[in-house]
């Protein structure tokens, strides 16, 4: 598991040429698809000489304001957004601390389009800094409490943000399309997908290990022999796990050895828990809160199930992928600009597909293995994460370049 390893100051004896200040309003020890798909990506940004730190919220007052994890120095700050008046007060807190802590970093990014990147662009002139933003169409990643109202600036102002960004990183190419109809010029937007890049191993000594280390956290998390492991990533509403839940009780009903783990599925968790007591497998089907750390779950799950793609494949489909185990997935939009199109993949539309994939993946588990490997192989040959890693590379280097010495910019579509 992930642990803060010490408190720290962030101030830095020695300069480097990459120092990134992240801003976002999740991260650890929360354990969403959005903080750990940023934790995970910034120990790739390390391999590539970015040195990042993160600015983040301060939502329990049992956390440290000032942390380090995973050689990252994280400082929280004070009010959680949570309502109207917070969010402005969390707003000034976050400019001011950039504004005041300018000459610890070279550029600023910023991990959601919202309304804080106006309140940091708006300030943009006092911090002196490049500010880069992600861009994303997922609803899911945008935390911003309903009730601010008229408190926040509209969304014409955070369109006038993006426009001023040095970039702006779209995940999808679908967003990096939206980000043109914006407004946003082609040399500020950028395409760069989320990525992982340290998949879980998968050996028979790891896996005992992973199995082991599980079972000392929780003995609910203790698989009978013979029996199979399903998996479920990704916050999912009950109406998107219905179908999966039944045919997993249609499964069970019929004597399938099986049980099936449900990880973090978000607020239809009441609701959810009830289905299952009502169906009488919730001893077989369990949830669990939120892991920080999701290699040894992927370890010793023999089938993941992905129910809501557009929130999972912001880090847990992808380090499935990664880990090439088998997988199948719900079918819908945004797949199409992930996955380039193949036979390997396992789709499901319906309750009646989902019971075919299993079926067939009860009675091929060597071939599905073989497929899950040449799948990732499928994956990389399209996309390679190196690709990726270069990307952000150039990105960071020209906007502190530009910064620094008034170069012209270029384009990064």
């Amino acid at each position: 598991m992930a642990i803060a390893e010490s408190q720290t100051p962030m101030n830095r004896a020695v300069e480097t040429s990459m120092r990134i200040q992240v801003v976002a309003r999740n991260y650890w020890p929360l354990a969403d698809e959005s903080s750990q798909r940023l934790m995970h990506t910034l120990d790739a940004w390390q391999s590539i000489g970015v040195e990042p730190s993160v600015l983040t919220t301060r939502w329990n007052a049992s956390w440290t304001d000032r942390a380090r994890l995973r050689k990252v120095a994280v400082e929280r700050l004070l009010p959680p957004p949570s309502s109207s008046w917070n969010e402005s007060h969390f707003q000034r807190n976050v400019t001011k601390w950039l504004i005041k802590n300018a000459d610890n970093f070279d550029a600023i990014y910023v991990d959601a389009a919202d309304h804080l990147l106006s309140a940091i662009v708006s300030k943009a002139s006092l911090i002196g800094r490049p500010v880069l933003s992600r861009f994303s169409q997922d609803p899911l990643s945008l935390a911003i409490p309903k009730s601010l109202g008229a408190y926040l600036p509209s969304s014409v102002s955070i369109r006038d943000s993006l426009r001023k960004c040095h970039a702006v990183i779209a995940d999808h190419r679908r967003g990096y399309e939206a980000l043109l109809d914006l407004g946003v010029s082609k040399e500020q937007s950028v395409w760069i997908p989320d990525a992982v890049f340290e998949p879980a191993r998968r050996t028979e000594i790891e896996r005992k290990m992973a199995a082991r280390a599980l079972f000392d956290v929780s003995g609910d998390l203790a698989i009978p022999a013979q029996t199979h492991l399903l998996v479920h990533f990704g916050q999912a509403s009950i109406e998107q796990l219905e179908g999966v839940l039944q045919t997993v009780c249609g499964l069970l009903d019929r004597g399938v050895l099986l049980r099936m783990w449900l990880i973090n599925p978000g607020s239809d968790t009441p609701k959810i828990y009830q289905w299952l007591r009502h169906q009488g497998w919730h001893r077989e089907i369990l949830i669990f809160d939120g892991f920080d750390v999701l290699e040894d779950l992927i370890c010793i799950a023999d089938l993941v199930i992905a129910s809501n793609p557009a929130c999972s494949l912001q880090y847990s489909s992808r380090l499935v992928l990664e880990s090439q185990v088998p997988m199948i997935v719900a079918q819908e939009p945004s797949i199409g600009e992930w996955m380039p199109e193949t036979p390997l993949m396992k789709w499901y539309h319906s309750k009646d597909t989902l019971a075919a994939q299993l079926a067939d993946w009860l009675m091929h588990r060597s071939q599905w293995e073989a497929e899950a490997i040449a799948l990732r192989r499928h994956y990389q040959q399209h996309h390679p994460n190196q690709h990726w890693l270069d990307r952000w590379r150039s990105l960071f280097s020209e906007a502190i370049l530009k910064n620094q010495h008034g170069t012209s910019g270029k384009s990064f579509k």
